[in-house]
């Protein structure tokens, strides 16, 4: 019930909200590390997603939203960190990105 709200606020795109959820959480299991790469993702921290991703497909390498996000990371994902603190930093973030945010929130929702 957790995760999914988290998940419900980053759609939304309260990210600040979805942080606070995420902070509830008893334990950093596969999904919080792939919530918390969602997260910096859409602040614009590519870096940062990009090891978040790698964590929750070692901990859970079975798990194909997990694997697919780490996989359009690596292959459009460009390590980059705006300039400015922009609210989400998605307008910093090139199309192939952009597209891998909506599959890896949007694809994989319950």
């Amino acid at each position: 019930a957790l995760y999914s709200r988290v998940r419900q606020a980053i759609n939304a795109g309260n990210i600040d909200a979805a942080e606070r959820l995420l902070r509830e959480a008893p334990t950093q299991d596969a999904e919080w590390h792939f919530l918390s790469g969602c997260i910096a993702y859409r602040r614009g921290w590519l870096d940062e997603a990009r090891q978040q991703y790698q964590i929750a497909c070692n901990a859970d390498p079975g798990n194909m939203e997990y694997r697919q996000a780490l996989n359009m990371m690596q292959q459009g994902g460009q390590a980059y960190r705006p300039y400015g603190n922009t609210a989400t930093g998605m307008e910093a973030c090139d199309c192939c990105t952009t597209l891998m945010c909506a599959q890896c929130l949007c694809g994989g929702c319950n």
